[in-house]
């Protein structure tokens, strides 16, 4: 099973994704495939918004069943960003439930969306 976690501590932001779905035969796990684009993606984009210095990587780890960052986020962008991916990885647990879990998403969802209002303020400030 793929245990997928977000945390977050003010402006600092965890999210981490250990484990193998199991839903098929490696090389031709669907789920796990699934999985990996949204972490392979989200890492990706932390990467370019960190070179804009819009946030503030504080550690990453991307390897074969291990996903891990952790992240200050300067502006919100991050926040946004974390809440994209844990609507993927929310989806996947739905279809597929004993191959995925989440925990904290919730949290992060509430306080991502009381902060919505002044995100997109800041953002439309920046263009």
């Amino acid at each position: 099973m793929i245990k997928a976690e977000i945390a977050r501590d003010g402006d600092e932001i965890t999210v981490s994704a250990l484990g193998h779905a199991g839903y098929a035969p490696e090389g031709s796990d669907i789920v796990c495939a699934a999985m990996s684009a949204l972490c392979i993606s989200f890492s990706i984009t932390l990467d370019e918004l960190e070179e804009k210095g819009v946030l503030s990587q504080r550690k990453g780890t991307l390897e074969r069943g291990e996903f891990r960052c952790e992240f200050e986020d300067i502006s919100g962008c991050g926040s946004l960003l974390a809440l994209m991916l844990i609507n993927g990885v929310d989806y996947l647990a739905g279809r597929y439930p004993g191959c995925v879990s989440l925990r904290g998403s919730g949290k992060h969802r509430e306080e991502t969306y009381e902060r919505l209002p002044a995100l997109i303020a800041g953002l439309k400030g920046t263009g």
